[in-house]
């Protein structure tokens, strides 16, 4: 049995020290206008703000490194300048803990320096690492970042907030009215955050950032750990979170105490070599008793190449024959070549390749444009023409493309798998399995009354069941499971998805939560994991 920390934190405040060094103030507006707080640095000559955080409403909270008279003053000036906000002088003790122990951790992002000192901040927390920037050469136009928030039941959760240069403007969906109003930002990398750029500062367009993505673009992707080095570590998300807590234990440790929750006798299941290698074996043996066939449904030169050679790629890699554009039968495996969304005219070619699963035969698209902007398939006699270390660049990229083709065909024969009622890619004996599982889930449409089940015998046969309440033979039982659903057992940030139950009736309910584990991150630091 094992003890592992979650994202549930413990927080314990020393308050009489918060209360000698900040002074902390309240601000609401009767405007709308005022729901940001860039008054403050033409307002406020030097800048003592190390802190805001909002509220739900037209309000924030405001940590300042000065306290006493100093404060009257400050409060005095903005009173006077602007009738319409109401401030207020407010103790550590008065704010509720939350929005507290966001002001200690936003406080992080703020500089003592002259250059980097100013009042207009975010109200967040942003961190981000130079390996995670996106380049067109020296020039940064994108910046991923994690947003580190303490929720209101104290759990400390992060999230993928990305900044775009507003160079690339002209790809974005953003109207003119919206693109005055969005805060705009520049890196700050003294301390790997976000500045907030004044109105009066020059700067040029491809330095300054706001939060929004271009059209098309891949979702951001960061990394959640990596083992392989502490570099390597550092720029992953779990190296963020490390940065995070060694910045509260070092600089505010005077401030405040954050201890993690846990999950006491903490079970988990090992991953086995075995299971691994008899899946790869599994997929092999399935893609060489059936046809794979690559459907060209673009029909272009660049298709055209990219079919060719593509097909040279598998049978030289992988030893897999493909056909091109032969038509595909019931039982075979198929992989249908379209365009991406942004190319795609009249047709709907994701829904036409959907069709072909209807028909019994198991189909994955995969789009054109992105494979070849994203990998070269390097045949061998090609790469041994180049020097020794082009040879090992290129075979670099070419492992790259067939770790994502691998993955590419596992999904083929899970949906393969799954048109025969069955999972045939898992070792189901190596988990000693000896009864069956029944996993149920409730529809989440509005008006649907029913609730599905799947049967896992130990073999990996599955068995598909529909409750319906409008179904008098069916009724009794769904409503038997359908409390499973509904409070008492969806309350705070626990929302049922599905169930499991075993063979003896025990049943297991699996919701959405919040909470998560998280590493042991002083181990790490140690090296002793």
């Amino acid at each position: 049995m094992h003890r592992v920390n979650t994202n549930q934190i413990k927080v314990s405040f020393s308050f009489s020290k918060i209360n000698r060094s900040f002074s902390f103030i309240k601000i609401k507006s009767s405007e709308e206008k005022y729901w940001n707080a860039l008054y403050l640095d033409s307002l406020i000559n030097i800048p003592v703000l190390k802190s805001i955080v909002y509220e739900n409403e037209a309000s924030f909270y405001a940590m300042l490194n000065v306290t006493g008279d100093e404060t009257i003053d400050i409060v005095e000036s903005i009173v006077k300048e602007y009738d319409s906000l109401g401030i207020d002088i407010v103790s550590a003790e008065s704010i509720e803990q939350h929005s507290l122990t966001q002001l200690l951790i936003n406080s992080l992002a703020s500089n003592e320096s002259e250059f980097f000192r100013f009042n207009n901040l975010s109200g967040k927390f942003y961190y981000s690492h130079p390996s995670w920037f996106k380049k067109k050469g020296r020039v940064i136009w994108q910046i991923p970042t994690l947003e580190f928030k303490v929720t209101k039941d104290f759990i400390l959760q992060d999230s993928v907030a990305t900044f775009t240069s507003i160079s690339n403007r002209k790809w974005m969906n953003l109207t003119e009215k919206r693109f005055k109003e969005l805060p705009k930002y520049y890196f700050n990398n003294t301390n790997y955050t976000l500045k907030r750029k004044l109105p009066n500062e020059n700067k040029e367009e491809e330095d300054i950032f706001i939060m929004r993505q271009v059209k098309g673009a891949k979702k951001t992707i960061i990394p959640l750990i990596d083992f392989s080095s502490w570099e390597k570590f550092i720029k992953s998300k779990s190296g963020a979170w490390y940065y995070l807590l060694s910045r509260i234990e070092k600089d505010l440790k005077n401030y405040i105490n954050i201890e993690f929750d846990s999950w006491e006798n903490a079970q988990w299941s090992e991953f086995r070599k075995t299971n691994f290698e008899f899946k790869e074996k599994r997929i092999s043996e399935l893609l060489k008793e059936k046809r794979l066939i690559l459907i060209d449904a673009v029909s272009n030169n660049n298709s055209i190449v990219f079919c060719e050679r593509f097909s040279l790629f598998l049978n030289e890699q992988l030893q897999i024959k493909l056909k091109i554009n032969s038509k595909p039968k019931k039982n075979d495996l198929c992989i249908k070549l379209i365009n991406n969304k942004e190319n795609q005219e009249e047709v709907d070619q994701y829904k036409e390749a959907g069709q072909l699963f209807s028909k019994g035969i198991a189909t994955h698209h995969i789009t054109v444009e992105d494979f070849l902007n994203q990998f070269k398939f390097y045949l061998e006699k090609e790469i041994n023409i180049h020097d020794e270390k082009t040879q090992t660049s290129l075979r670099k990229q070419n492992k790259t493309a067939l770790t994502v083709i691998k993955n590419i065909l596992k999904e083929i024969v899970i949906k393969d798998d799954i048109l025969s009622n069955q999972i045939s890619i898992i070792d189901w004996k190596s988990n000693d399995y000896k009864d069956d599982w029944m996993f149920a889930w409730k529809d989440k449409a509005k008006d649907s009354e029913t609730i599905g089940f799947l049967k896992v015998s130990p073999n990996g046969i599955l068995e598909f069941e529909i409750l319906d309440l409008c179904d008098l033979f069916s009724a009794s039982k769904y409503e038997s499971y359908k409390k499973f659903f509904d409070p008492p057992y969806k309350h705070n940030n626990f929302h049922p998805e599905g169930l499991i139950q075993s063979a003896n009736g025990f049943i297991n309910i699996i919701g959405l939560t919040k909470r998560k584990a998280i590493p042991a991150f002083k181990k790490i630091d140690l090296g002793i994991l």
